[in-house]
């Protein structure tokens, strides 16, 4: 379905990441796509990541990521280990207005689910929360 893909109607993918498995685990050969997904009707922003099996020629559904306290999630990254666990970590607040975490989920089953993500900890993000920092300069965050 690319209702999850296309912007429209005030809904956008961004920061598309892309990892694909070259261990040796069952899932070797599988493509994966993690990325934001802003929502600005009703304001959310969420993590979603898609699977594409090595056999496949499509992705298969989204599968999201984000907490339900999550308000605001962006600034994905996916990578895959030696052992064909697929890594993916963001940032993420409560509100648009509070400083972000850093936050880490696994799949150890090609993608199918992932773990609940864990908070690692705060940090400082030049120009974040939106707002705090005027002389924001950071090319492709202003």
């Amino acid at each position: 379905e690319l209702a999850d893909i296309t912007a429209s109607a005030g809904q956008l993918p961004d920061k598309e990441w892309l990892a694909s498995d070259l261990s040796n685990s069952p899932y070797r050969g599988n493509v994966y796509v993690a990325y934001a997904y802003l929502n600005s009707t009703d304001t959310t922003y969420n993590i979603f990541v898609k699977t594409k099996a090595a056999s496949g020629t499509t992705f298969g559904a989204a599968v999201d990521l984000t907490p339900a306290d999550i308000l605001f999630a962006q600034f994905t990254s996916i990578d895959v280990d030696a052992q064909g666990v697929v890594h993916v970590m963001f940032a993420g607040a409560k509100a648009e207005d509070e400083v972000a975490s850093l936050y880490h989920c696994k799949s150890t089953n090609g993608g199918a689910s992932f773990s609940a993500p864990v908070k690692i900890a705060p940090f400082f993000l030049s120009c974040f929360p939106p707002g705090t920092d005027s002389t924001c300069n950071l090319t492709g965050v202003d």
